[in-house]
Formats: structure tokens, C-alpha cells, sequence
């Protein structure tokens, strides 16, 4: 900043307003006192752009205007005020915005109104300092919100005008404006006072108010962008011939690809965490097990490629072999491979080995004759249909169900936090009997195969075991077409009196067209009414309410719920097998308790075609671009380690002398050489070797991390050759 002044001599005062943006410069120290003077006691030529606006407070109003001569005095007959709250004076960018503005208004004024210049001074107020001062500002019309106010007082009158809202945040030609109508007209009535406010005490400078973080960086931002480094680097660039140009050029590439991935890494990363309860629902298909046996030299007989997410893709079926013989013995067409089916699971029978990655499945095909496959097929929904529901376990924590990571139904993205029901503890298995013999709603009990799609809410559902009973479960259940049926019935309330509930807990299933009762409360019209009622027909946890005085719209029925006479239209499942499981499949070969791998899978796009109480089924995948987490760190932690190890010989020669070529000692040059090829050529090596691991797995190959990495082997080896190159002509 003084490099700019280009001063001619020192010592020079130099006077600044950070307002105006505005300087004078004295040579000398001597008349500084008086300029000083001068400036505050606001005693400026007309064409000098030093703001004229001081704060108002008891010391800068005394030297202004009380410094014991009439005409001081007379100079502030009125004060012209802007008056700011704390919210802008947080923010020093719009803060100084609003006083640039009030002062080139102040500074319009007083050249083009000579007659009035010499009766009125401008000043800053701070209201949310002075509570009298901002209760005057409020009696006066000003708002709650407004951030600036424009105001004119008369000490001498006791008078205050408040100027509008468009004057206050227009421009400074609206102000100045204003200025003169407001000094040279005759104050309404209403504007006399009984006395101002006395003037605040001067800001000391350890008082001042924090400016706010955002704006801070932001301001920080733009004095950093704006500063000369830029020109600096630019002509240093400049001075270099072309190989050095095309190095530091790429280099700079580098950086930027660096940047643009993590921000990406991260904005994905953001996006996979936060899966609401319809995306889990939307992507939700259930996981047949198919069984399969084979004799010794047996060919199973199935050509098998890559899928999305590390699924195995059929692509072909082999006439006469182990799949083909059981595909026709097979009466269930849905448990049938086909061309274009995906397996996501192998569990070798014998060693109860399992496997849900492409490598691990060939594998344990192979070197196995007794399988259990797990296969996604649309043909699932000739066989299954599915069940959404809300389950509430009173008084039962969820701790009382052993959890597995899905093996009997894939979600894609929603696979990687979601949890089935494994086995079912004593009290849970107590809690589903009692639940059965009240005749509840045969989706209120928790049964083994359950997809919890959240828990009070959220999809992440292992962090709410530890909160205690009565959770509150979305939950997903496929059962077998035809074993289970809606029963409707008609129930009638009559609510006492207005002030009478229902006493139900109700909750629309997202993408269900009808609330489910979820609690029915001791306390409620309906408790009483299933008391009165006992043997008939009775409101129950998990009873669907289909139609309210026959308004089948949720919005239709929440207004209809309002009304004193009730008939409501229910639907209560029942399954046809007692207490039986919901569906059947061959339980994989080992526990999946504690299985850390994820079951991964694409989904097969298919359509529900089953009962009205089903709910339709829809599919998509998630392509899974991650390799091993190593390769996303290792450029990043090539180039650091290079840094490491070099930056004691680079501090001592200096970045910017050293790419200009002005070498201190030579032989430092060769250490530097030697770790830069080095580090890239191990990211080389890293770099061939994931290229080849994954030539059997394609469509998991990441393509971001591996241009990260050869960016990096790129910068390592052109640097090393460059201090090779440098050391050996010098």
C-alpha cells in the first residue's frame, strides 16, 4: 500500500479515510496537528474528498461543534445522522458501502447548497449501542429490520425527522436531496420534542464489534485477489524460457484437477449420506436364493460378466448343463436363471463361505459343487409382493433382534447403512405372540427377513439402537403372492363434544395413498369406542385407513378427521398361515452376523403386478467408481512426501530463484532429482498395477483417482528430470 503513494521524502504524514478512500500527504512533520484539527473539526474545502462524517458521540460532537465560538455553534444547528444497527456493522464491506454513500450525500450538499452549508454537520450513529437513541428512531417510523436510517436533529430545537425508507437505502443524490427540503422547510409539529437523548460515550478501540467470520473471509478473499502477487507470478512466469513455462503450467493443471475432485469427493459424498426414506423405498427389490448342485467335472453351465456394483451379469445359459437341467425341472419361473439376470451373493454349502464381490463369487463358483445363489430378477414379482408399514415396539428395544447387513433384499446406495432382522430374541418373540393372540395387523410383529428402512425416522439406523425403547420403525417385507389379504370393514365415531380426540397416532407411509394407525392412546374417543366394542370389530395398530366419510385423499381425510361423526373405511392384513414367516428362501450357508462385506447389487427395473394391498416395486442402480481407498490418497501422499523430504534443500535455495534457474549450490539439485523421480516412478508402478487388477472388474475401475495419480506421477518425474537436467549443466 505505501509502494503505491510513491512518496518523495521521509518523514510524511499521510492522513486516510477508509470512507472515501480519499488521502492527504504532508512532507515534513511540521502543520500535522493542524490538518488534523482541521479534518475533525470538519473545516474542509468543498473540494476536498475527505468524508465529513464523524461518529456521534460526546467527544467528536465537542470538537465539532462545541469548541466555544458562536460560529461553531451555528455550524451544527442541525446534525444530518445515519444510523446503522449491528447486523451491517458486522459486516465491514457493507458498512463501508452505506457510509461511502451517506458521505459523498453529505459532500453534494454542502457544494451545491452554500446557504446551508454552514448550519449542518453529518455524523454516524450506532443505534443498537444506545437504547434511548434507537426507542427515538422507533417513535420516530422507523421498522424492526431496516439495517440503515437517514435522520436530521436539531440540538438546539430538540427536533427529529426520520427520513423514508427509499431515501435511507437510495442514493446519495436522493439524500442530498432530502437534506435540503428537510433544513429548509419548517419542522412538522410532530417532529418537536421534549428533549434528545444525551450522546453516547466515544467507542473505545478495544470495543469495537467483531466483524463476522463470512464477511472477514470474504473480504480477505478479495484483497488477496486483488494484491500483486498475481502480477508478480505472471511476469516471473514471463522470464522463463518454454520447457520451464510448460512445467510450471503443469503443475498449476495439477492443482486445479486436485481441487476440482476433492470438492466433488466431498459433494458426493454429502449427497450418499443423507437418503431419505422414499429413495430407500424407491430402490428396494427383494433377493431370491436359488440352490444348486453339481456333480465333479459338471458344468454349471452359465456365462457370467461384470455388473454395476460388483454384481455378476448372466449372460448366457448352456444348453444341457448343471443351470439348464434345473431351469427346466423348476416349476417357479422366478427362481429360474436367466439371461440377464444379476447374482449378488454365493454361499459355498460346505464351508459356509460366502461371497458378495465379482472375484469372490467366480471364485467360490468354481471351487464349489453345492451353492446357494442370490439372484435379482424382475421376474421377483410374479412371486412376491411387497409390504411397507410402520411398527412402534412398545416397550422393547430394537436390542432384543440380532442385525445382519441386507442379505435378502438390495437398496443400491441404501445397502450401505441398511439392516435386516437376523434372528429374534426371547422378549421380541414374546412381544410378536401377545401382539398376535390381540389380533393385530399381521405387519406388527417383527419377524426374521424384516428391511428396517429407518428408525425414528432416520435411514442410518444402527446409531438409534442405543436410544432406548419404543422405537419407531419404517419397515419392508416381501411375502409370497396370495398369502396374505386386505380385509375392509367400516367402523363409525361419534366425538362427545368438540374437545373430545380420536387418541390415535397416525402416519402417512410415503408413497402410500392412506394413514396407518400406528398407537392408539388409553385416553382417546377410539379406546373407548374398542372397549365398548369388545368381540367386534375394533381400530388396531397397523390398520390402514383407506377413506374418511369417503374422501380417499390424506389431505381430504385429515379434514374430514375434524369433523364430530366419523365413518372411517379400514384395512387390516391378515395372513392366511396363522403366524406363519413372511416368505420363504434357502437361509445362507453361514450366520451373516458381523459380515462386514457390503452386499452389493445392481436393481432390476420392474413393476408390481400384485394384489391391491402390494405396493409397487421399482429399481436402479448406483455405479460404484471406488477403487481401494489407497488410490485416492496416494498422489496427494506422493507429492507431500516428495515435499517432506526436499523442503529443507528447497527452503535454502528458494522456490522462486530455483525456478528461475539461479542456482546456490549444485549438489542440492541431485537430492531433489532423486526424490521427485523416485516418488514417481512408485506412482507408476501403482498406477500399472490397479490398471491391471482391475481388467477383470471394468465397471469398478475408478477413472478420478487414476487421473489423479498419473497427475501426480506426471509432476513428480517432470520435476526430477528438470533438477537432473539443471545439475548436470550448471
Amino acid at each position: 500500500f505505501l509502494s503505491t503513494l510513491k512518496l518523495r521524502q521521509f518523514p510524511s504524514a499521510l492522513i486516510y479515510d477508509p470512507i472515501s478512500r480519499a488521502m492527504t500527504i504532508s512532507f515534513g512533520l511540521d502543520g500535522v496537528r493542524e490538518e488534523v484539527q482541521k479534518f475533525l473539526e470538519g473545516r474542509l474545502h468543498p473540494s476536498d474528498k475527505l468524508a465529513r462524517v464523524q461518529e456521534l458521540d460526546k467527544e467528536s460532537y465537542r470538537i465539532r461543534c462545541a469548541s466555544g465560538s458562536k460560529g461553531r455553534l451555528e455550524e451544527c444547528k442541525w446534525a444530518l445522522v445515519l444510523a446503522t444497527n449491528a447486523a451491517i456493522e458486522a459486516n465491514q464491506d457493507k458498512l463501508l458501502g452505506a457510509l461511502r454513500t451517506f458521505a459523498e450525500a453529505c459532500r453534494t450538499f454542502h457544494t451545491e447548497h452554500m446557504d446551508l452549508h454552514a448550519t449542518a454537520s453529518c455524523f454516524w450513529l450506532r443505534s443498537d449501542r444506545e437504547a434511548e437513541w434507537k426507542a427515538l428512531l422507533r417513535r420516530q417510523g422507523m421498522g424492526e429490520s431496516p439495517e440503515v436510517a437517514v435522520a436530521a436533529f436539531s440540538f438546539q430545537s430538540s427536533v427529529a425527522i426520520l427520513a423514508t425508507a427509499d431515501v435511507s437505502e437510495g442514493t446519495s443524490s436522493q439524500m442530498a436531496t432530502w437534506f435540503n427540503s428537510t433544513l429548509s422547510e419548517e419542522p412538522a409539529a410532530s417532529a418537536y420534542l421534549a428533549s434528545l437523548p444525551t450522546l453516547p460515550w466515544p467507542v473505545g478501540p478495544t470495543e469495537e464489534p467483531a466483524e463476522g467470520g463470512a464477511a472477514q473471509v470474504t473480504r480477505e478473499t478479495r484483497r488477496v485477489l486483488a494484491g500483486p502477487w498475481l502480477e508478480h507470478a505472471v511476469r516471473d512466469v514471463m522470464r522463463m524460457n518454454n520447457e520451464d513455462r510448460i512445467m510450471v503450467a503443469g503443475a498449476g493443471t495439477c492443482c486445479v484437477f486436485l481441487v476440482l475432485y476433492l470438492l466433488w469427493s466431498c459433494c458426493r459424498g454429502g449427497r450418499n449420506r443423507n437418503l431419505s426414506e422414499a429413495q430407500v423405498m424407491k430402490s428396494l427389490v427383494p433377493i431370491l436364493q436359488v440352490n444348486l448342485s453339481r456333480q465333479d467335472g459338471e458344468r454349471l453351465g452359465m456365462g457370467i460378466g461384470s455388473g454395476e456394483r460388483d454384481c455378476l451379469m448372466v449372460t448366457g445359459i448352456s444348453k444341457g448343463d448343471v443351470i439348464d437341467r434345473h431351469n427346466a425341472a423348476e416349476p417357479n419361473e422366478a427362481r429360474r436363471i436367466l439371461e440377464g439376470d444379476r447374482i449378488v451373493s454365493v454361499a459355498a454349502a460346505a464351508s459356509g463361505q460366502r461371497a458378495a464381490t465379482f472375484r469372490e463369487m467366480s471364485g467360490v463358483l468354481k471351487a464349489n459343487n453345492s451353492v446357494s445363489v442370490g439372484l435379482v430378477t424382475a421376474r421377483s414379482a410374479a412371486m412376491l409382493q411387497r409390504s411397507v408399514f410402520m411398527l412402534k415396539l412398545q416397550d422393547v428395544p430394537l436390542g432384543e433382534a440380532d442385525l445382519r447387513p441386507p442379505a435378502l433384499s438390495c437398496g443400491g446406495a441404501a445397502d450401505d447403512r441398511g439392516v435386516e432382522i437376523a434372528t429374534v430374541g426371547a422378549g421380541l418373540a414374546a412381544w410378536n405372540e401377545a401382539r398376535w393372540k390381540d389380533g393385530l395387523c399381521c405387519t406388527q410383529r417383527l419377524q426374521v427377513g424384516d428391511r428396517i428402512i429407518s428408525a425414528n425416522g432416520n435411514t442410518d439406523v444402527r446409531p438409534q439402537l442405543a436410544k432406548g425403547p419404543s422405537p419407531l420403525l419404517l419397515v419392508a417385507r416381501w411375502w409370497p403372492v396370495g398369502s396374505v389379504e386386505a380385509d375392509r370393514f367400516e367402523v363409525s365415531i361419534e366425538r362427545p363434544s368438540p374437545e373430545d380426540r380420536l387418541g390415535m397416532h397416525l402416519r402417512v407411509i410415503v408413497g402410500l395413498p392412506h394413514y396407518q394407525v400406528v398407537e392408539v392412546f388409553p385416553e382417546g374417543v377410539v379406546a373407548r369406542r374398542n372397549a365398548a366394542s369388545a368381540g367386534g370389530r375394533q381400530i388396531l395398530p397397523g390398520d390402514r385407513i383407506v377413506a374418511t366419510n369417503g374422501a380417499g385423499d390424506t389431505k381430504a381425510m385429515e379434514a374430514e378427521l375434524q369433523k364430530p361423526a366419523v365413518a372411517l373405511t379400514i384395512e387390516r392384513w391378515v395372513d392366511r398361515n396363522g403366524q406363519g414367516a413372511a416368505w420363504s428362501v434357502a437361509a445362507p450357508a453361514a450366520p451373516l452376523d458381523g459380515v462386514v462385506a457390503k452386499v452389493l447389487c445392481a436393481l432390476a427395473a420392474s413393476k408390481a403386478t400384485a394384489s391391491p394391498s402390494a405396493t409397487p416395486r421399482g429399481g436402479g442402480g448406483r455405479r460404484s467408481c471406488c477403487g481401494p481407498a489407497l488410490n485416492y490418497l496416494v498422489g496427494p501422499l506422493g507429492l507431500l512426501m516428495c515435499l517432506a523430504v526436499s523442503w529443507d534443500d528447497i527452503s535454502k535455495i528458494g522456490i522462486q530463484r530455483c525456478l528461475q534457474g539461479e542456482l546456490m549450490d549444485p549438489k542440492r539439485y541431485v537430492k531433489l532429482a532423486l526424490t521427485a523421480l523416485g516418488v514417481g516412478s512408485l506412482l507408476v508402478v501403482h498406477f500399472l498395477w490397479y490398471e491391471i487388477s482391475m481388467l477383470s472388474r471394468p465397471l469398478e475401475r475408478g477413472t478420478c483417482s487414476q487421473l489423479i495419480t498419473v497427475a501426480a506421477a506426471s509432476a513428480c518425474l517432470g520435476y526430477g528430470n528438470w533438477f537432473l537436467r539443471t545439475w548436470a549443466f550448471a
